[in-house]
């Protein structure tokens, strides 16, 4: 069966959905008057979330996992009503006009971002220029290994092994708990390559003049 048959049929099984679909209403829109702004629902919950970075946020009960789920159920709500009333008082709201990643402290780390690597490529390596196969340090010219690089290309197929792998466990089937600790998947990086190795000198005789 295809992937969007359930979408296909969704006219017939449940056209409540479908009329929301056909309406635009499968996207986060906060400013009706101005068209082509929709994000999906996960970019606009990000936007939620700068809202709720204030003094206090999640610091010291992350570890709490009653505490960590009141926030998490009460903050979005919290963010809500303080825009509300600083609509009402006619105060500036300014953070909350404009997606989060449009901060001026965000565009200027990213202008500088971009000038230092700018910077990296024209006095180094331009990698949009080398053919060869194997991978290596822009800067030092170092060929990572085999295994470095099998991670390093990996790392997209991997994290969504996992995600899949919380999502069943977690999720579908509630066999282990939502918070409950992640064991860490340790894949090679870049800093495998700058590894210090200790060589012991004992045992090694002294010439004598």
């Amino acid at each position: 069966m295809p992937k969007n048959s359930a979408l296909k049929s969704l006219k017939t099984t449940d056209p409540d959905i479908d009329a929301k679909f056909q309406n635009g209403n499968w996207v986060v829109n906060k400013n009706a008057q101005i068209p082509f702004c929709g994000l999906g629902s996960d970019n606009a919950l990000e936007h939620v979330n700068r809202s709720m970075k204030v003094s206090g946020g999640l610091v010291g009960i992350t570890l709490n996992p009653s505490a960590r789920a009141r926030f998490f159920l009460i903050a979005p709500e919290l963010a809500r009503l303080a825009e509300q009333a600083n609509d009402m008082a006619g105060a500036s709201t300014k953070v909350q006009d404009k997606h989060h990643k449009l901060a001026a402290a965000v565009l200027s780390r990213e202008e500088k971002n971009i000038s230092k690597l700018t910077t990296t490529i024209v006095s180094y390596t331009n990698p949009f220029t080398q053919r060869e196969d194997y991978l290596f340090n822009l800067v030092t010219k170092v060929v990572m290994p085999e295994e470095v690089k099998l991670d390093l290309c990996a790392q997209s197929t991997e994290g969504a092994k996992l995600f899949k792998t919380f999502a069943t466990e977690r999720i579908e089937k509630g066999k282990e708990n939502l918070w409950s600790p992640m064991k860490k998947r340790k894949l090679l990086t870049w800093k495998y390559t700058s590894k210090k190795t200790n060589i012991p000198v004992r045992n090694i005789p002294v010439r004598r003049h």
